[in-house]
């Protein structure tokens, strides 16, 4: 991109850049906070979209684009050829991408690398496909040595992913911190949460509440939760509570279920602003995503102190080694290693040793400012571009 008419201690123009907003999207609010942070430092933010559903931010310029087209990869294309066009008239000093287009000056890298993904969770022809070549393609051009996005990367795997396919130099990535907001740390109202939760729902102190949260059922993996469970020992299975929060495919969800018999147990919330509610009273929280570019989810749970089983697929899957706040499950996935693994957690006495382990991790490590480092990660390099405009 041109730089624009920013100059050094004025506001920065930027031009924010993403399909569709809507609520409860991760990467939609990852969006939101780093827009809210940019205006908070009193730079000019602009967003452009092909959707917009929620609030309306004051001081954010929100620009809905129409596009020709049926299909989402038609639509997408149009969309990022007319982003660039409006964006290289020099209007803005920088453009912020958080889906993959190309000409983008940074990338929010919130989504895991495409082909890699393709390559682990679909059959052989599926690259074949129109929507594969289109995707390969993009990726290629905004990931690809030719190209001079800088990019913001979530998590090591997803550095090693990139490079691994693009032979992307290193110089273009930067490593973020994860992104848990205060709120979900252990404070002294935990016991008070946690009693409340369990009053709610009727559990008692003998049960066991395990949690999985995420949208996209299948990707995160939660039929494979679910069958650890109903794999576990009659007496601990029986004493089972498992909460899923997050939307997904419900009706395939609740037919496993109920062919698992655990229906009874089984409680979906499709939506919540209360997250740190449920880990504060659930035992364990199980995320075996079958892709996973971070997992948010994780780290939120270490804050909390509530111990973790999640797969390796997960880029912060280090984070609770680390930890020592669970388990990891290795890959390729294995579902019988998974099962053991849940049996041993819920059998053994060191589920508090786990959560004081995770409590000791979650004080001592930054899992909480990457909203911030995205701003300086701005301000630097709309820097960087006016130099060398």
């Amino acid at each position: 991109m041109t730089a624009g008419p920013g100059l050094a201690n004025e506001p920065l123009r930027l031009a924010m850049v993403l399909f569709r907003y809507f609520p409860w999207g991760g990467l939609q609010a990852n969006f939101l906070r780093i827009a809210k942070a940019c205006l908070a430092r009193g730079h000019c933010v602009e967003v452009y979209t092909l959707d917009w559903q929620g609030e309306q931010i004051e001081g954010l310029k929100i620009n809905i684009l129409e596009v020709p087209g049926r299909q989402n990869i038609t639509r997408y294309t149009h969309f990022a050829a007319r982003v660039e066009q409006l964006t290289r008239e020099g209007r803005y000093d920088l453009v912020l991408g958080f889906n993959r287009m190309p000409g983008l000056d940074l990338y929010y890298a919130a989504d895991p690398c495409f082909v890699e993904r393709i390559r682990k969770t679909r059959p052989w022809y599926y690259p074949l496909t129109a929507r594969y070549r289109h995707f390969q393609g993009v990726e290629k051009r905004l990931f690809g040595p030719q190209s001079n996005t800088h990019v913001l990367a979530l998590s090591q795997l997803q550095i090693d992913e990139y490079t691994r396919n693009y032979s992307t130099p290193d110089s273009r990535f930067s490593l973020l911190p994860p992104a848990v907001q205060q709120h979900y740390r252990r404070d002294e109202n935990a016991p008070q949460l946690r009693k409340a939760f369990r009053q709610q729902y009727d559990i008692t102190e003998h049960q066991w509440v395990l949690l999985m949260i995420g949208s996209g059922y299948e990707r995160k993996g939660m039929d494979r939760g679910l069958r650890a469970v109903a794999a576990l020992p009659a007496e601990i299975r029986d004493s089972c509570q498992i909460f899923v929060l997050g939307k997904g495919r419900e009706k395939p969800l609740r037919r496993l279920v109920k062919r698992l018999g655990l229906a009874s147990q089984l409680t979906i919330v499709p939506g919540t602003d209360e997250v740190p509610l449920y880990l504060q009273g659930a035992d364990l929280l199980i995320h075996a995503a079958r892709s996973e570019n971070t997992g948010n989810v994780i780290v939120e749970a270490i804050a909390a102190g509530l111990p973790v089983l999640c797969g390796r697929t997960c880029g912060y899957a280090g984070h609770v080694e680390r930890a020592k706040a669970g388990l990891v499950i290795d890959e390729p996935f294995d579902q019988a290693a998974m099962n053991w693994q849940l049996a041993t957690m819920l059998e053994a006495q060191g589920l508090l040793e786990w959560q004081e382990r995770a409590l000791e991790y979650a004080a001592r490590e930054d899992l909480y400012s990457r909203t911030e480092q995205v701003v300086d990660e701005v301000e630097s390099l709309a820097s960087k571009l006016q130099k060398n405009a």
